[in-house]
């Protein structure tokens, strides 16, 4: 978890040096043609998403005790070894839909980008074991429903020419799942080529969920996605 973490940071940090550049290079490039202003972007998104710090949280929230490290046969344990969480799956693969508004239309540099998306959460599964029974964790159809602002910073050339991107949003969403509704935060970073309206878009999220059911507690994912994007 830890060098996930250290990932993560890292990649945050070069997408924002990466902006940083690229709107230098804009200022310098201020007399060229400049390309036709968007808009908004629809995308389609495909997403990996990562648990961090799963054993904490939520883990030792719902369990009331330290839990050790993974084992070998699947399941945590408490320290004293009264307590054991197995049977825990964690699906990855999750899809999305999402659409960036430009209030005052993008240019080259950076300008106001507002994303309002939809995604589907991870299915999470795991069994607490202990003297006075089983107690059953499940989350199957978790879906998100987010809203950020930030800034995109963009370099496009005029016409069909290859181009790039990156962007920084700070934002908040609404968790719907059948057993109860929950809210979460997040911060992502992202970036891509773009050759006219259509493009390609990596980006890494980090989300503090927040739910109530079986007791209020919260768990961290990191969906890094993949999209495909069409502007206007």
């Amino acid at each position: 978890m830890k060098k996930l973490t250290s990932t993560v940071v890292a990649i945050i940090l070069f997408l924002f040096l990466f902006s940083v550049d690229a709107y230098a290079q804009n200022k310098k490039s201020s007399n060229k043609p400049k390309p036709r202003r968007q808009f908004i972007t629809f995308t389609i998104d495909r997403l990996n998403t990562f648990p961090l710090h799963f054993k904490d949280f939520p883990l030792e929230q719902l369990t009331g005790t330290d839990i050790s490290d993974y084992h070998y046969d699947g399941s945590y344990r408490s320290k004293d070894g009264k307590i054991t969480v197995s049977d825990l799956r964690f699906r990855r693969p999750n899809r999305g839909l999402g659409a960036m508004l430009y209030p005052f239309g993008t240019k080259n540099g950076a300008s106001l980008a507002i994303r309002g998306s939809y995604e589907s959460l991870p299915l999470v599964q795991f069994t607490i074991n202990s003297a006075n029974g089983s107690e059953k964790y499940l989350l199957t159809d978790g879906r998100v429903y987010d809203l950020g602002l930030g800034v995109i910073v963009n370099d496009r050339p005029p016409g069909w020419k290859l181009g790039t991107h990156s962007f920084f949003l700070i934002g908040t969403g609404k968790i719907k799942e059948p057993r109860g509704n929950g809210k979460r935060y997040f911060i992502e970073g992202g970036g891509g080529v773009n050759t006219g309206p259509l493009g390609i878009e990596l980006s890494v999220k980090i989300s503090r969920n927040h739910l109530i059911i079986p007791r209020p507690h919260y768990f961290y994912t990191v969906p890094v996605c993949l999209r495909a994007t069409l502007s206007f």
